[in-house]
């Protein structure tokens, strides 16, 4: 039987993720798009708690801006985290933004 998760209301951000404990918002539209007022409030609040939080026009950039934010929280964490795992994450993040 599927669980039913209430909704939280609108703005919240198109990709959600959590990163070595910290939470990731990102909030993707159409090339020249722009966010909405609330969706800017959320990633700002997002940022206020704690996590991470913007938006992008670009899907490449999104998923490089991830991979940089991952890359940096990991290397942080384990500095000898290089090489396949690395390869692996990136295609990860990659698939899910696209």
């Amino acid at each position: 039987m599927p669980a039913f998760v209430p909704s939280l209301g609108g703005g919240w951000p198109d990709r959600v993720l959590c990163v070595d404990g910290i939470f990731v918002g990102v909030e993707l539209k159409r090339p020249g798009d722009k966010p909405t007022e609330v969706q800017l409030l959320r990633l700002r609040q997002i940022r206020e708690a704690g996590g991470i939080g913007f938006w992008a026009d670009d899907a490449v950039k999104a998923a490089e801006k991830i991979q940089y934010l991952v890359r940096g929280m990991l290397s942080f964490a384990d500095p000898s985290y290089m090489g396949h795992e690395e390869r692996c994450l990136t295609e990860e993040v990659h698939a899910t933004i696209l």
